[in-house]
């Protein structure tokens, strides 16, 4: 589960405010999950709800996962249901470590002047904002693509043993397994240093390994 916190300068008053926002797991099925969105007001009630359903896990990176859950919220709700805001930042932490999984910020809330703002961003609201910014950086523009594929790994096999390269995983996959992956198993290959047994990997896509597995392992859980 990731909990959000956004603060971001009400533009009608001047005043810096903060809302809050939790994403979580409903229902796992193998290598996609719905995730539940929530985004609450300023007085942390829960004021829009959305569902974002059959996400495929570790296919993207967090930024594209976090535009693609506020925006599932925001469409389902009146855009006058939020402030506007010229600045804003977005705290995401993973419930389960209180572990800060990423940081975003537009413009300055210490700064009392106005910040430079291009014509998209004024009078739009802060969870439009971060939504918008982590789009742009995930897939280089504001609008979302199609949802992506789940993570499907070759398979290879080199006398007898079948393997997959965790280099072939994407960027947050695979260094996630890569500090996970010291309590595992793992196949010799040949002039192949980052052969992994396929079962482990087809576990960790499922969120299946056995908690035991990892005694002291930091992980990034969206469950």
């Amino acid at each position: 589960m990731l909990t959000l916190k956004l603060v971001c300068r009400d533009t009608r008053y001047g005043t810096v405010r903060a809302l809050r926002g939790l994403i979580a797991s409903s229902a796992n099925h193998g290598e996609v999950s719905d995730y539940w969105v929530s985004l609450f007001d300023t007085r942390h009630r829960p004021m829009n709800r959305a569902l974002l359903h059959g996400y495929p896990r570790w296919a993207e990176p967090t930024r594209a996962f976090l535009a693609r859950c506020i925006d599932a919220v925001l469409q389902t709700c009146d855009a006058s249901a939020w402030f506007p805001t010229d600045c804003c930042e977005l705290t995401v932490t993973d419930w389960s470590t209180q572990s800060v999984v990423d940081f975003v910020s537009f413009g300055d809330l210490r700064r009392p002047t106005r910040v430079a703002q291009t014509a998209s961003s004024r009078g739009t609201s802060g969870w439009q904002l971060v939504s918008w910014i982590c789009a742009q950086e995930a897939f280089g523009r504001q609008g979302l693509p199609e949802p992506p594929m789940p993570v499907r790994p070759t398979i290879y096999e080199c006398a007898g043993v079948k393997y997959c390269r965790t280099s072939e995983l994407p960027v947050e996959a695979r260094v996630t397994f890569e500090q996970l992956q010291t309590h595992l198993d793992r196949p010799f290959v040949p002039a192949i240093p980052d052969a992994v047994y396929p079962w482990w990997l087809d576990c960790f896509l499922r969120d299946e390994l056995p908690r035991h597995e990892f005694p002291r392992a930091r992980r990034l859980s969206w469950s």
